[in-house]
């Protein structure tokens, strides 16, 4: 629901509302403390995201030139090194010419007993 939706709910209630009983000015108030800490918190939910993007994005760019191992798609680990990264909210390593998504990397530097890839 969003802001638009919440006023018009809250002016047809008023507007409908029987006079001879009217709606307590308590409860509008609630609902609207209610509405404005949900907005806030979506705003602060977008943010998060940005921020974690932005983290991944750094940490992507950290790894170039730096030899990592990976898992590749049929679930095998592989080494090589970083030589580029593509950006976005799920960055993808090129690794010795194979693109790699980053939460597929799973350790940093020269690991014994990876297979070479």
């Amino acid at each position: 629901m969003d802001q638009d939706t919440f006023l018009k709910l809250l002016v047809a209630q008023l507007k409908y509302q029987d006079p001879s009983n009217p709606a307590d000015a308590t409860q509008f108030l609630s609902e609207t403390a209610q509405f404005t800490v949900v907005q806030k918190l979506e705003a602060l939910s977008a943010l998060d995201q940005q921020v974690l993007d932005a983290t991944r994005v750094q940490a992507a760019a950290g790894l170039i030139g730096k030899q990592v191992t990976y898992t590749d798609a049929s679930g095998t680990a592989r080494s090589g090194t970083v030589t580029g990264t593509t950006v976005g909210s799920t960055p993808t390593l090129t690794i010795d010419g194979t693109d790699v998504p980053l939460e597929n990397v799973t350790a940093v530097g020269t690991v014994s007993g990876a297979a070479a890839g």
